[in-house]
């Protein structure tokens, strides 16, 4: 599939999307609470932590999928 050289320097010029952000900044907060956790805590818990922090999750994705 071709893209146009102007669609394509549009997309590297875009910046990522608050959705994408949003979901980062959870994946990353879960990968810690997971390792600080020495690997034990699942994700009931990291959700509970989460929401602890204000941090309210409408998908959970397991630490090991990331």
């Amino acid at each position: 599939m071709e893209k146009s050289p102007s669609g394509y320097y549009k997309y590297l010029r875009s910046k990522p999307s608050k959705t994408k952000v949003r979901r980062e900044k959870t994946k990353k907060a879960i990968v810690k609470i997971y390792n600080d956790s020495h690997q034990l805590y699942g994700s009931p818990k990291i959700a509970e932590i989460l929401h602890k922090k204000g941090m309210d999750l409408v998908l959970m994705v397991h630490p090991l999928n990331l």
